[in-house]
């Protein structure tokens, strides 16, 4: 019974209970019309307009682009949030992204701002209290760089401010722990003395047969 869009007795193409909800053992939508094949409006404003449940390991929600250039999960924001995960206290991960054989140009994760955008392009904010809780970690066993800054603004590339007492940077190497390479006349690296008498350079040398600067 295709029923009637307008709201008639025979709209229901299944049968509802006393409140109007459908159960469904199982549902395949297929639409050969290039338009919106499931659209869902909700006047919520707590609750999830739709909420799945996975009982046992499953994925939730999957989508296959195939060969195409389409996006698997798009969402326009303007003072809400896009995606929201929550990790509980187990070993989760909040989003995985899985590279295979994937080309130059391809990125796990890919932010582009436009000229106007004045708003960080990545932020993490993680007051945990603990050594190994780092704001982002990148474990690289392979070649190439752990970290690429390629910029061609006019102010620092990378800009590190760290409170009264902290450390900057700390680098703890086998072989090299700083390579500084200048180019077009530039300087490998400027170091200025803080205020209230602080030091431009501190070298503290545990390893009496080196040297702690050559």
């Amino acid at each position: 019974n295709l029923g009637s869009a307008l709201g008639a007795q025979s709209a229901h193409i299944v049968e509802t209970d006393a409140v109007g909800r459908t159960s469904l053992q199982g549902l395949t939508l297929f639409d050969t019309v290039d338009e919106t094949v499931l659209a869902v409006t909700g006047i919520n404003a707590i609750t999830p307009a739709v909420f799945v449940t996975s009982l046992f390991g499953g994925t939730g929600v999957s989508v296959n682009i195939g060969t195409g250039t389409g996006t698997g999960f798009s969402a326009g924001v303007v003072d809400g949030t896009g995606a929201s995960f929550t990790v509980g206290d187990g070993d989760g991960t909040g989003v995985s992204v899985a590279l295979t054989s994937t080309d130059i140009a391809g990125a796990g994760i890919r932010v582009v701002a436009d000229s106007a955008t004045v708003a960080h392009g990545i932020s993490v904010t993680h007051p945990g209290n603990s050594s190994s809780a780092a704001g982002v970690f990148i474990n690289r066993n392979g070649l190439g760089p752990g970290l690429r800054v390629d910029y061609t603004g006019g102010s620092e590339a990378i800009e590190v401010n760290p409170s009264s007492g902290t450390t900057g940077i700390v680098v703890t190497s086998g072989l090299i722990g700083l390579d500084i390479t200048a180019h077009a006349g530039g300087s490998g690296a400027i170091i200025r003395g803080g205020v209230n008498g602080a030091y431009g350079v501190t070298i503290t040398h545990d390893n009496n047969t080196g040297h702690g600067l050559s």
